[in-house]
């Protein structure tokens, strides 16, 4: 590199005026004071060289190595070469283009097993993906649960955001392995959990973990099982919690079908210069339930626009494969192609 050369440069000049100026000093005779002092300056260049910018080259190579992935991943990976990353970058988008011409109906399939089978697969491999909770219900897999800590800090110090946030939906107000094994791995992080029909007083939440007796509706949707003072929109708890325009690292998502009525308010809110800006979810964990003909590809459509891939899918609980577990991974604009 450039830095490299200048560095060679400056440092064996130094080298030898200092070799000259030494052996003028102390040596007699010219001939023997220009061999010696040939010899001397070839050493003291092969040192340099070796010793000192051999490693500094291979560092800064290094590092700037790193610098794709660092930057279109919002600081999130820190140790994909950009080789590899371009390499994954490709596979997103050859991926997505085969999918468009894959017959995406669900109403062409016998079950939404079968839809989920030979559509919407993961485009995306994260290289350190972690299952945190338990096997069976309850965990979830995550990309890399190991570098929140380090993206969310540098987030904070450097870029003037937040710190570690996380949102979680839950059926069962009584454990909270999940969140707590999370925490663990994360270490300092403000957790908040949702579930409706909780009664606040009788359940004693971990330090770090904040429940709101509250589940999610659409913007402009309601639902009739539910009591409309339980559910809220994602603007709505935004607002509430004074979370509007922050960064929410994760989002685990189960709410029994609510997916389908809340996805497009992840992305962003339908009133033009809202106060309210809309959060940025940089991970997205969702459990999908069932295939509603009309709105299953709009669903997953709507991640790929907005800029995520998907890093994970698996079968939920339900034998039938009507259940899928999904893992959204939110990447800059400049990654698609």
């Amino acid at each position: 590199s450039c830095l490299t050369r200048c560095c060679c440069y400056c440092l064996s000049s130094l080298t030898f005026w200092f070799s000259r100026r030494c052996f003028l000093s102390f040596c007699c005779g010219t001939r023997r004071r220009v061999a010696i002092l040939i010899l001397i300056s070839c050493v003291c260049c092969i040192f340099v060289n070796i010793v000192l910018l051999e490693p500094l080259a291979l560092s800064i190579g290094n590092s700037h190595n790193f610098v794709l992935g660092k930057r279109q991943s919002f600081y999130f990976f820190e140790d994909i070469p950009q080789s590899r990353w371009k390499l994954l970058q490709k596979r997103v988008h050859d991926q997505r283009k085969r999918q468009k011409k894959s017959k995406m109906d669900p109403s062409r399939y016998t079950s939404p097993s079968q839809f989920y089978k030979h559509n919407f697969q993961p485009d995306f491999t994260c290289p350190h993906e972690e299952r945190v909770g338990a096997v069976r219900d309850g965990g979830k897999w995550l990309c890399d649960p190991r570098s929140i800590a380090a993206a969310s800090l540098d987030r904070r110090d450097k870029h003037d955001g937040n710190g570690c946030l996380i949102y979680s939906t839950s059926g069962n107000v009584n454990e909270f392995k999940f969140e707590e094994l999370l925490m663990a791995i994360i270490g300092d992080c403000e957790v908040h959990i949702f579930s409706p029909n909780v009664e606040l007083e009788r359940v004693q939440t971990p330090q770090g973990i904040y429940l709101h007796p509250w589940g999610f509706k659409g913007e402009k949707s309601k639902n009739d099982d539910v009591k409309d003072s339980e559910l809220k929109s994602i603007k709505e708890t935004l607002e509430l919690l004074g979370h509007c325009g922050k960064t929410v690292d994760v989002f685990s998502i189960d709410c029994e079908g609510c997916e389908f009525d809340i996805f497009q308010d992840l992305f962003h809110n339908d009133e033009k210069n809202d106060e309210c800006a809309p959060a940025a979810f940089l991970q997205i964990l969702i459990e999908v339930h069932g295939a509603p003909h009309g709105i299953t590809n709009e669903f997953f459509t709507a991640f790929q626009n907005e800029g995520y891939v998907t890093f994970h899918k698996e079968h939920g609980l339900d034998v039938k494969g009507n259940e899928q577990d999904y893992g959204f991974l939110k990447l800059s604009d400049d990654f698609f192609y």
